[in-house]
């Protein structure tokens, strides 16, 4: 409980007192498990606390399974389902009317957006190191061998962050495809990655994370996030600025009421955002900030360091994904589907 506390307040990074506590009672894969699920909760509290959604009474609430332990078989199936059932044509993204098309075309600036935004923080995120080891394939066995090689077909680079949850692959590899969906265009989003990575940076900036924001560098420069436009996005006055659009501006209030979880209560964010995006668009765009208060507070807590400037200029630049890559990556994950599932210690 002290762990899930200090997550939520993203204190867990700092306070070496409370990791002395916590440390000496959980081993790596259990600490990156129990700052997961304390990292999730994150996500569930922001999203469903925005979209206001009503308390289900009792009746519907005991109609669920009460089961500690998921049927595999099932989950087997539902991943059968995903492959078995992929959609021929994907959603097009919806288009910016107040874009210019020379913003659409992005930009390949060199730097790294922590040591724009939060200078200084990388070295000291490295100072102290990270809480759990963060060997690659060349050593993995097992699941762990596995899950490195479902990852290595969508990315060229591993980092930290994916390394972390080969401690827990069979978890892992579930949570890699949502990842990219959320990030990216072409698997069933509608938001384009420009104000997706602005929304991202906005998270990331109230959560103070550098991690995040070194780790999205690649992505965010191929959208067309400059220096300039990333010190606006960090500034108070981002609602006035002529560098955004009012679309843009209205993504980055949206990120910033729910990074604070205010988007419940403050009218104003979504009042400017149902102007702008359509009902498929708001959803997508609240569960990537929900999410991102996942991804902030679990690689701050594990103390992940950020990438020099060579490993983030290593990652590919994909703005859109191929569906048919991830297929592929359900596809296999379904033919190396364990026999067995570890015991909970």
């Amino acid at each position: 409980m002290l762990w899930a506390e200090h997550v939520t307040t993203n204190t867990a990074r700092d306070r070496d007192d409370v990791l002395d506590e916590v440390r000496p009672h959980f081993n790596d894969a259990e600490l990156v498990e129990l700052t997961a699920i304390s990292g999730l909760f994150n996500v569930s509290n922001r999203v469903h606390d925005t979209l206001q959604l009503p308390i289900e009474h009792s009746g519907e609430v005991n109609k669920i399974k009460t089961s500690v332990l998921v049927n595999t078989d099932k989950l087997k199936a539902y991943y059968e389902s995903l492959v078995s059932m992929w959609p021929d044509d994907f959603p097009a993204t919806e288009a910016d009317p107040d874009q210019s098309a020379e913003a659409a075309k992005g930009t390949m600036s060199k730097g790294r957006l922590d040591e724009v935004l939060l200078p200084g923080a990388a070295e000291r995120i490295r100072a102290k190191g990270p809480i759990v080891s963060l060997s690659g394939p060349e050593s993995a066995q097992g699941e762990a061998a596995s899950y490195f090689r479902l990852v290595s077909r969508l990315y060229r680079r591993i980092p930290a962050s994916l390394r972390a949850w080969a401690h827990i692959p069979l978890i892992g590899r579930s949570y890699i495809p949502l990842r990219i969906a959320l990030l990216h265009e072409g698997l069933g989003g509608v938001v384009s990655s420009r104000i997706k990575m602005m929304a991202v940076i906005k998270t990331s900036l109230v959560n103070g994370s550098a991690y995040c924001l070194a780790e999205n560098t690649p992505l965010a420069r191929a959208a067309g996030i400059t220096d300039e436009v990333a010190l606006v996005i960090a500034s108070d006055g981002y609602m006035a600025s002529p560098l955004l659009t009012p679309s843009e501006r209205a993504a980055i209030l949206w990120a910033e009421q729910i990074a604070v979880n205010t988007a419940r209560s403050e009218e104003d964010g979504f009042a400017e955002l149902k102007k702008r995006f359509s009902t498929t668009a708001i959803m997508e765009l609240t569960g990537l900030c929900g999410y991102y208060n996942m991804f902030n507070r679990m690689h701050d807590s594990l103390r992940l360091p950020p990438g020099e400037d060579d490993e983030a200029e290593a990652v590919e630049f994909v703005i859109r994904v191929d569906p048919e890559n991830i297929k592929a990556y359900l596809k296999e994950a379904v033919d190396n589907w364990p026999e067995a599932f570890p015991e909970p210690n």
